[in-house]
């Protein structure tokens, strides 16, 4: 019999017949091994996705600079609602309460000239997207409020791409910054590539492609939503997502007001997310509506 350590714990070697009857119990009933086996894969299996849905959903942050400084800013109760593009540029256009914003409408798009369809997961982007959540590109640049133009600016309709779309369309190339990408049947030219940890402003939904709002008519046309007053189309660039950035030194305030934001000067409530994934919100105390 193996001999105790000082510490009264068996050395390793007298595992050893433990390990073999182990082994010859188990081969001897083979069926309870195997129910036994599958039962704990199917524990460990349920157990994984479980925590890969909760960690995207709930505990993973947005891969931006400083996430705990962006909110959601909402129209109503809702866990997230919608602007019009109308409400969109004014809030831009009064950014003193913020360090910047920004704003999204997902959607998808089809790459192909003609024939079979072709679509990936897009974004319509603000000129300012990827300058406010403080993405840095990979490769080339993001938008510039210049691009966010009706028809596009200076260097015409322009889109960044994502990571993997670079990736799995051009191999990883270089060279893919400057080439042509037909989106919708209109040619946008690729100006960057984002970092392969960054998915967008959505957990759980990666992009590939983000196109300025303002290059919506070309797409659109006559159906374009950029002036409309009312959001009644999903994935429309004239109905989009907002969030807002805190300047650094400045605390959140639940409530505020944005003025001359529509003709009948609704209240807006912003709620406050974790960002990760936006899932958490600060409720305001009901006396205390001031302006954002």
């Amino acid at each position: 019999m193996p001999r105790a350590n000082q510490s009264g714990a068996r050395p390793v070697e007298g595992l050893m017949p433990d390990l073999r009857d182990a082994f010859r119990a188990l081969r001897a009933t083979p069926i309870v091994t195997l129910v036994a086996i599958l039962s704990l894969a199917l524990g460990i299996g349920a157990n994984t996705a479980i925590f890969s849905i909760v960690n995207s959903l709930m505990l993973r942050t947005l891969p931006v600079a400083s996430p705990e400084r962006l909110f959601l800013v909402n129209t109503g109760p809702e866990a997230r609602s919608s602007w019009t593009n109308p409400i969109w540029e004014q809030i831009r256009d009064r950014q003193q309460v913020f360090a910047g914003a920004l704003a999204w409408s997902s959607t998808r798009f089809n790459l192909a000239e003609g024939g079979q369809t072709e679509f990936v997961d897009g974004v319509w982007a603000s000129g300012g997207y990827f300058d406010v959540l403080g993405v840095t590109p990979l490769l080339g640049r993001t938008f510039r409020p210049e691009d966010d133009r009706r028809g596009g600016g200076p260097d015409g309709p322009v889109a960044v791409i994502s990571y993997s779309f670079w990736q799995r369309r051009y191999g990883g190339e270089a060279g893919a910054i400057g080439r042509s990408l037909v989106i919708e049947r209109v040619p946008y030219t690729i100006i960057g590539v984002t970092p392969p940890e960054f998915f967008g402003t959505e957990v759980g939904r990666a992009f590939e492609v983000a196109i300025p709002l303002g290059t919506e008519p070309l797409i659109r046309g006559k159906e374009s939503g950029l002036d409309s007053g009312c959001c009644s189309r999903t994935g429309a660039a004239g109905c989009c997502c907002g969030s807002c950035r805190l300047r650094p030194a400045e605390s959140f305030s639940i409530w505020r007001w944005i003025g001359g934001c529509s003709s009948s000067r609704a209240r807006w409530r912003s709620r406050r997310r974790s960002c990760s994934g936006w899932p958490r919100r600060s409720e305001p105390p009901a006396s205390t509506p001031t302006s954002l």
